[in-house]
């Protein structure tokens, strides 16, 4: 038996393919990904969004919707609002393909909702937001914080 170099303060008395085991394991270690910014304030645009669903399900900004599935509904719309939100926090790559699949979804309602209003400032907001979110997480530096790479690696 050898003993490996001090890793972490601790040595180690292993053979010689666990000693190179370890080494190569500490040496293709990445650091995790950096959080960019823009996709923190997504995250924190999706829990608002889901905080206001929660509440509005209750009818605390106005009449709450109507029955009890209603309610339901509206809240299982806020809890995955705040999932989503969580999952883009932790930069999870499902949240990221959620979020985009979601984001489409908004541009394509908003783009039918401008047949029917094309003066509408709050549907030209929605879809402008939209696209903006669409274009930022496809940049390759923001794609890349999803899947655990650091840019340009």
């Amino acid at each position: 038996m050898l003993a490996c170099p001090m890793r972490l303060g601790v040595i180690t008395n292993v053979g010689q393919q666990g000693c190179r085991a370890l080494v190569d394991k500490e040496t293709t270690m990445q650091e995790p990904a950096h959080r960019p910014l823009g996709v923190t304030l997504i995250a924190a645009l999706l829990a608002l969004n889901g905080v206001i669903a929660l509440i509005a399900a209750f009818g605390v900004f106005g009449p709450a919707p109507q029955g009890t599935l209603g309610v339901v509904i509206q809240s299982l719309f806020g809890l995955a609002m705040i999932y989503l939100a969580y999952g883009m926090w932790t930069l999870q790559g499902w949240a990221w393909l959620a979020t985009l699949v979601i984001e489409g979804i908004n541009a394509l309602f908003a783009v039918f909702a401008l047949v029917i209003a094309p003066t509408a400032i709050s549907v030209w907001i929605s879809l402008v937001l939209a696209a903006v979110i669409i274009l930022y997480l496809l940049q390759p530096s923001v794609r890349d914080a999803f899947s655990g790479r650091r840019a340009g690696v």
